[in-house]
């Protein structure tokens, strides 16, 4: 049993004097660095998507652009 932790303490010792481990480490963190980065971009592109169909929705539901309200003003406008 000891025989066998030593032998793992040196293989350990080995792959991390050659960086074979800290390349390792530094893969995974860059790849849940690209992966939340990814996750963000998705959100912001799927923010702007909604904001671009609200807006078309908003569009459609007054083509004429008519200010309903246009009317009204003028007539309750004293200063006209």
């Amino acid at each position: 049993m000891a025989v066998v932790v030593v032998i793992v303490g040196l293989v350990f010792y080995y792959l991390n004097s050659q960086g074979i481990l800290k390349y390792k480490q530094g893969q995974i963190q860059g790849q849940r660095q690209g992966y939340s980065r990814g996750q963000n971009d998705l959100q912001n592109a799927q923010g702007v998507a909604a904001q671009k169909a609200a807006e078309k929705a908003a569009e459609k539901a007054n083509p004429f652009k008519v200010d309903p309200y246009a009317s009204v003003k003028d007539a309750l406008n004293p200063f006209k």
